[in-house]
């Protein structure tokens, strides 16, 4: 004389006899067969082409936002460094930032660089 439980869920979970077991098998077999297939559905679900796609823009929206946030950072360190520079040094880092930025640009670039240089400095 086994027992055997048996449930439908966690909530219901019912004791059986060895003999009746056997009464209780098709409906067992059919509970058996409804969770392999919602887990099989669940499981598609989450892996679909359309899901995917999504999860995947959505991971590199946020990468894309964290790139600017660390290049704002980095942008803002720089930006410290420059303050302990010298007037020299200082002009010469907006100057080549500047440059990089404007390389085929017209010739007043270097004119417009040395203002905002020289207005950075004095602030």
């Amino acid at each position: 004389m086994n027992n055997i439980i048996c449930s439908d869920s966690i909530n219901e979970v019912v004791l059986f006899h060895d003999d009746s077991v056997i009464n209780y098998a098709p409906k067992l077999s059919a509970i058996a067969t409804e969770e392999l297939n919602r887990a099989e559905e669940s499981m598609l679900g989450w892996l679909s082409k359309d899901t995917l796609i999504t999860d995947l823009e959505n991971a590199n929206d946020e990468i894309m936002s964290l790139k600017g946030e660390l290049e704002k950072w980095k942008a803002l360190a720089e930006g410290q460094e420059w303050l302990l520079k010298d007037e020299k040094d200082f002009k010469k880092s907006i100057l080549d930032i500047y440059e990089k930025g404007l390389a085929k640009k017209s010739p007043a670039h270097e004119i417009l660089a040395n203002i905002v240089a020289d207005t950075y400095f004095n602030i």
